[in-house]
């Protein structure tokens, strides 16, 4: 049996659900990772408080899924075994694609290559799945698309820690942290419109495609456009390796020598490191780093295109 909490209508609006395989880490990580998280005060959704042998039914599953604002996906040893788990997965990636739902995977003593390619001791149980519903094509390729989407999103790997304690505190802070992020993008002040703006943008930002995309957004001050692209930001952040949210653009580059200091800036932050390299010649091996990763930068307040061309070079270095 796969994974989520109470059967009751009253948990359907939960701030978390949690997607996990029960006979893997149900009485050991998930459990201390639920029950942290209620110690938190964020309410969560794990099937805890199902009776033995009983399953959620699908239609209600669907509606905690869709009304939580956070999935965090427990990847485990045989969560690819139960095709509960795969269609959980397939449904929670389609909030994230239709609603915006922040989708937190956690690796759990697996690595995001064997999820990604279905390999190792993970694709064995997926391949037993795959047998049952060999006659079902478009399901299988639906699980595939979501395993491999939800590989690449930004998470954390049980195997980069210590002990299982250290990765709860990680997670919970991340929760945490995104939780305080949704609150405050949903804030938008009685800003007329907005909603379809940031669909809007998020379009033109063709988030799935592997080509690079300057979106400008223009027009007179109070009119939202801070809100809407730290809104856009705040949503999308996980799916990109790097990134980062420069504000002041404009009042940061007009003092001497200001401009290589923000892009030193923007270089340490994508590529997680102190001193690099900046200026108007970047080593070649950085710019190849940078090719590497998907990155999302933001600047703010910007007003004139040197100040654009000398930040992010012309995107040469990103293509």
């Amino acid at each position: 049996m796969a994974s989520s909490s109470s059967s009751s209508s009253s948990c359907i609006n939960q701030e978390v659900f949690l997607s996990f395989r029960g006979e893997d880490t149900r009485e050991t990580f998930t459990s201390h990772l639920f029950h942290t998280l209620c110690q938190k005060k964020v309410r969560t959704f794990m099937d805890e408080n199902i009776e033995k042998g009983k399953k959620i039914s699908t239609n209600l599953l669907n509606a905690v899924i869709e009304g939580s604002k956070i999935s965090v996906i427990i990847f485990s040893k045989h969560y690819a075994d139960s095709n509960w788990c795969l269609d959980e997965l397939v449904k929670v990636l389609e909030c994230k694609k239709l609603n915006g739902q922040t989708v937190i995977p956690v690796f759990y003593q697996v690595h995001p290559s064997d999820v990604r390619k279905q390999t190792g001791s993970f694709g064995k149980g997926f391949e037993e799945s795959k047998k049952i519903f060999q006659k079902m094509p478009e399901k299988v390729q639906n699980w595939r698309v979501a395993l491999t989407e939800a590989s690449y999103l930004s998470g954390h790997e049980s195997t980069k820690f210590r002990n299982d304690a250290t990765l709860i505190d990680i997670i919970v802070k991340d929760v945490l942290k995104k939780l305080e992020d949704l609150t405050i993008s949903t804030d938008f002040n009685g800003l007329v419109g907005i909603h379809s703006r940031i669909e809007k943008v998020k379009s033109l930002l063709c988030i799935e495609s592997s080509d690079s995309q300057i979106v400008g957004i223009w027009g007179m001050g109070g009119i939202g456009k801070t809100t809407l692209a730290k809104t856009i930001f705040k949503r999308h952040s996980s799916d990109f390796e790097g990134k980062i949210f420069v504000e002041n653009v404009r009042e940061k580059s007009e003092k001497g020598g200001r401009l290589e200091l923000l892009q030193k800036e923007i270089l340490s932050e994508l590529l997680n490191e102190k001193n690099v390299k900046s200026g108007s010649n970047i080593p070649q091996f950085t710019n190849q780093r940078l090719q590497r990763l998907k990155v999302l930068i933001v600047l703010e307040d910007v007003n004139r295109l040197d100040q654009l061309e000398y930040l992010v070079g012309g995107l040469d270095q990103f293509d």
